[in-house]
């Protein structure tokens, strides 16, 4: 299968709307003689026996694999952790799960049922649940159990704080009803056929990055930064929220890590473009209300509420829209600004609030059980426990402090790696 031709435009026309921006080669190594079905290949393929698109995953490689069934695993669906079940000297050993009562699953045992742990427990149930089974179990801000109805067992201020997504949208472009189902312009596989960019700061913001600079390091709006996320109790303390933001910004700005990553899209009457900030500064927080495991957590995700943030948004946004307006398309592309509709004079006003109205999380939820030091907000230390108890560990996404790049996944592949070797050898296992 060749490089659809929509891949080939995308990557003339990405380096003259952000200016600096380097081309790869199709990763995936795409030719004639070569099947497969997008640039991002090295986890998506196309296996022409089964007729299937499939994505790389752990599940594929380590749960569901014939070579990996072991009679020492067993995997419960469809059942909850209510929460951790500790000794009185806050050492983990066990949990306490179960189902919904009118859940009405074949073979389920109702009610709730306690597993106990011989040597750790391991929570691994990710950014949106692991802070909420910690507050169930009693580990987490004070004020929060005593509303939920939760005994405290460990105040740990940092549980559920500092959540970061990045928040998404797109903008398309109407193919030309001569080019429409041309197979040529798309992928003819079945996943549409992108091309991925990832941007800096410079790149995003052109001329005008000095100044983005001088607003990013400067002091005073650190601290204002800082102490809004405390205020809207997104983070723990001060400190913490400092030590965080300053991290954040020194990658941006001095290592030059991406903030936005852009995806050229192709589908049979449109081309989409779809981006997001890679390195969000705004935080929310995610806490229970009540005991009930059934219950769901208050998310608080506060997108977009940084300025940082709003001005990469509404700066991608722009040179989106210039994009499929570029001579380069001007062949394939009936009308460039299909969506958003928005003029090409419009405010960066009308520009926000077109993003906040069509802009969607990215389920990359990371730093709600954030790794830090205890004293700035922190939930577990360097090696994933808990702080203040024993036998509990962390081990998702929610242990990141903060995004880093554009997909958590080998990241956290790499987390779960060093988890193990931790476990193992606490556990007395030469490794």
């Amino acid at each position: 299968m060749r490089i659809p031709e929509a891949v080939e435009l995308y990557k003339d026309a990405l380096p003259l709307i952000f200016p600096g921006l380097t081309i790869s080669n199709d990763l995936s190594n795409r030719s004639a003689d070569h099947t497969v079905s997008a640039s991002t290949s090295w986890t998506i393929w196309y296996d022409p026996v089964t007729n299937q698109t499939l994505r790389s995953s752990a599940a594929d490689g380590l749960l569901w694999a014939s070579n990996q069934q072991r009679d020492s695993l067993t995997v419960l669906a469809n059942h909850k952790v209510d929460k951790v079940i500790f000794q009185t000297n806050n050492t983990a050993t066990g949990v306490m799960f179960g189902i919904k009562p009118d859940s009405n699953i074949p073979g389920s045992l109702p009610g709730m049922h306690t597993v106990h742990a011989a040597k750790e427990v391991i929570l691994a149930a990710g950014s949106l649940a692991s802070a909420s089974v910690l507050e169930r179990s009693g580990v987490g801000k004070a004020s929060v159990l005593q509303g939920a109805g939760v005994e405290k067992i460990v105040d740990l201020p940092g549980v559920g704080c500092n959540l970061v997504d990045q928040p998404g949208t797109g903008a398309a472009a109407l193919v030309a009803m001569a080019y429409q189902n041309d197979l040529s312009i798309i992928d003819d596989v079945t996943i549409f056929a992108p091309d991925i960019s990832l941007v800096n700061i410079d790149q995003i913001f052109g001329p005008n990055h000095s100044s983005i600079y001088t607003q990013l390091t400067s002091l005073g709006n650190l601290e204002s930064r800082a102490q809004a996320l405390v205020t809207a109790g997104a983070a723990a303390n001060q400190e913490g929220a400092t030590r965080i933001l300053n991290v954040t910004i020194d990658l941006i700005v001095n290592y030059q890590f991406p903030v936005a990553e852009f995806i050229g899209e192709s589908y049979p009457t449109i081309l989409e473009a779809i981006f997001w900030p890679l390195m969000p500064l705004s935080r929310g927080h995610i806490h229970i209300n009540s005991s009930d495991p059934f219950q769901d957590p208050i998310i608080v995700p506060r997108f977009l509420t940084d300025s940082f943030d709003q001005q990469v948004v509404i700066a991608v946004s722009r040179r989106s829209q210039s994009l499929f307006a570029s001579a380069l398309f001007a062949e394939v592309i009936a009308d460039p600004y299909y969506v958003p509709g928005i003029s090409l004079n419009a405010s960066d006003a009308e520009w926000l609030a077109w993003y906040k109205n069509t802009s969607y999380g990215a389920s990359h939820w990371v730093g709600s059980t954030a790794m830090l030091p205890r004293e700035l907000g922190g939930v577990v230390d360097f090696q994933l426990r808990v702080y203040g108890t024993s036998g509990l560990r962390v081990v998702d996404a929610g242990i990141l402090p903060f995004e880093i790049t554009s997909h958590p996944m080998s990241l956290l592949y790499a987390t779960a790696q060093k988890a193990a070797t931790l476990i193992l050898s606490d556990a007395g296992y030469i490794l």
